[in-house]
């Protein structure tokens, strides 16, 4: 009887140390398993990253250009008025007044036809960026209440 007893301490140690290590390496490859989970969620978040940086510096760069060209083409109509507005004072001067008719007509068609009357003084973009924020904070919470997938936690 007692040595039927020893048998089955013996085969239980055996048992023990068989479940030793069995914890040793279930739980390295869980630990394995988390770290890819974990990586594949950096991954995917630095993908979902670039391309919303991309999506900003391409929006920067298109208002950059529009801009660009506005400010252009403002500078030089504005230039052109300033020429435009010597050459009416030069004309003025060097006329006697039976000129006046057919000068100030010309000067009137200068005038008419200059790029600052053709000139939208409204921007053709904006600078609000508001459509390019984000808000992670569902995100960040269903982040925060990932947890172990339910099972076995051992017997007690």
């Amino acid at each position: 009887m007692e040595e039927q007893r020893n048998e089955e301490i013996q085969s239980f140690i055996y048992s023990l140390k068989q479940m030793l290590l069995n914890v040793e390496a279930n739980s390295a490859k869980v630990q394995e398993d988390l770290e890819a989970e974990f990586q594949s969620l950096f991954s995917l978040l630095e993908e979902l990253k670039e391309g919303m940086l991309m999506k900003i510096k391409q929006d920067r760069a298109s208002r950059t250009y529009e801009l660009q060209n506005q400010l252009a083409a403002c500078t030089r109509a504005l230039e052109s008025s300033e020429e435009l507005l010597e050459t009416a004072n030069q004309t003025l001067q060097a006329m006697d007044s039976e000129d006046f008719p057919q000068a100030a007509k010309q000067i009137k068609d200068g005038v008419t036809m200059a790029p600052a009357f053709r000139l939208s003084l409204k921007a053709k973009v904006s600078d609000n960026m508001s459509h390019l924020m984000v808000d992670f904070a569902q995100e960040r919470q269903m982040l925060q209440a990932l947890k172990f997938l339910p099972g076995e936690r051992g017997t007690h």
